[in-house]
């Protein structure tokens, strides 16, 4: 590095660096991590059954040990967030992914990405044959939103989505949701 700040001068050296910081921090924002870098396009899902001990809200639970999971591909109102009012259809989302899967044993599979900036496992969820993400979605409790690089089910999410705005479900009812 010394060598090239003596080839490119101390300039061009700091606007070289400045633009790698920038690219990182780009990447970080676009992807939730700057150290997954290595991981191959050809990533195997792998799966894991746990038990459920707590949700916290419509997107986000424990299981035991600890470990808080976050659901990849949706996105529901948020009631636990600090500083942040508690929006439409939180408290029927926490409500709903608590009556579906607390106490249960669920099956989880990563996608590419293993934890979020908050440390939380990034992960898909299964009860029985029940596809957790795509079925909360389905139902108006949760916007499929894509978060790259773990899309590899955005497609089945984004049909639930719109199958959920057509019939009118949960959140996407008339006058539910302002």
């Amino acid at each position: 590095m010394i060598a090239l700040r003596h080839i490119l001068g101390k300039k061009m050296y700091q606007v070289l660096l400045t633009g790698l910081l920038f690219v990182a921090l780009w990447y970080q924002g676009e992807t939730g991590t700057l150290w997954e870098w290595h991981i191959p396009d050809t990533i195997s899902t792998s799966t894991v059954e746990v038990r459920v001990t707590r949700v916290i809200d419509g997107d986000t639970f424990e299981i035991e040990g600890g470990e808080r999971v976050r659901l990849i591909g949706i996105d529901t109102p948020e009631s636990v967030k600090p500083n942040t009012p508690v929006e439409c259809y939180a408290v029927e989302s926490r409500e709903y992914l608590k009556t579906l899967i607390e106490g249960k044993a669920v099956r989880l599979e990563r996608d590419r990405t293993d934890r979020d900036r908050y440390a939380r496992l990034l992960r898909y969820a299964y009860l029985g044959d029940v596809f957790i993400n795509e079925f909360i979605v389905r139902e108006g409790y949760a916007e499929s939103v894509s978060y790259r690089p773990d899309t590899a089910h955005q497609a089945i999410l984004d049909e639930a989505e719109r199958q959920a705005k057509a019939e009118l479900r949960g959140r996407w009812g008339i006058g539910v949701c302002p």
